[in-house]
């Protein structure tokens, strides 16, 4: 009869460990509890942020709904085609090359 494998303890430079019997490591109480308490904090912190992006939800959707409407209107009212850019402290509109990737922001 086989002798069952089992866990096998090894010293580490700080704390103590098993090796299991498919190679895996069981590391130390003291470490598995100070990533578990650095889990649940990640935890905490995604779900408040997931709240945060849940409650102004709505009001991204309004801004970007406004800006929409905004460059719609201009370039209508200036007969414009093409792709611009909007500086704000100066107000003037530069057009911009089909490439630089900020027209699909304008539109």
């Amino acid at each position: 009869m086989t002798a069952k494998k089992t866990k096998v303890h090894r010293a580490g430079n700080r704390c103590g460990y098993n090796v299991l019997p498919n190679k895996s490591i069981e590391i130390a109480p003291l470490y598995k509890d100070e990533m578990e308490a650095i889990w649940i904090e990640q935890r905490a912190i995604d779900s408040m942020i997931s709240a945060v992006m849940q409650s102004i939800a709505p009001l991204n959707r309004g801004l970007e709904k406004r800006r929409r409407d905004w460059w719609t209107k201009v370039f209508e009212d200036y007969e414009l085609d093409g792709n611009f850019t909007y500086d704000i402290p100066s107000g003037t509109l530069s057009r911009k090359e089909a490439d630089d990737g900020l027209a699909a922001e304008n539109r």
